[in-house]
């Protein structure tokens, strides 16, 4: 039998343990090859990436994102907080200023005349809640108070 040598890895072997494509391959080459061109399809043709190559690239992005300096920004739950640590129960709420409204549209006042009366309601209670204030009462007699008026106001 013949011997040939591979031109990839230039060992000698017998013709039938090689093949003829674009020179002389042995087996062994040949299914590096074929490996090669595989990995080539997928990565370069189809786009497919590897894990480790995406993780890579998303710890050169941390290490970019952690460089920059951080502006924080208030979100609406930090305004919310906010809120609730200035408040008391002494003002209206959107809830309750549609309320209103509804109950005087039902009695036949028009937009601007509703509105204006909201103002002087709670310019009302907002001047009330100050005399409260001044008087030094605690919080929840200034609650009791304040929810007392309003309830005067709806009826």
């Amino acid at each position: 039998m013949m011997e040939r040598r591979c031109d990839i890895c230039k060992n000698l072997f017998p013709t039938k343990k090689l093949k003829k494509i674009n020179g002389w391959r042995c087996l062994e080459c040949n299914k590096q090859k074929r490996k090669e061109k595989r990995e080539y399809l997928k990565r370069e043709v189809l786009g497919i990436r590897k894990r480790s190559d995406l993780l890579k690239e998303w710890k050169e992005k941390r290490k970019l994102n952690e460089s920059k300096p951080k502006i924080k920004i208030k979100t609406r739950k930090e305004n919310i907080k906010d809120i609730k640590k200035i408040k008391s129960n002494n003002y209206f709420t959107q809830i309750e200023k549609q309320f209103l409204f509804r109950k005087y549209y039902n009695q036949g006042l028009e937009k601007e005349e509703i509105i204006l009366k909201i103002k002087k309601n709670k310019e009302y209670l907002d001047n009330f809640v100050k005399d409260l204030i001044t008087k030094q009462t605690n919080e929840e007699d200034l609650n009791k108070k304040f929810k007392e008026e309003f309830s005067k106001l709806i009826c």
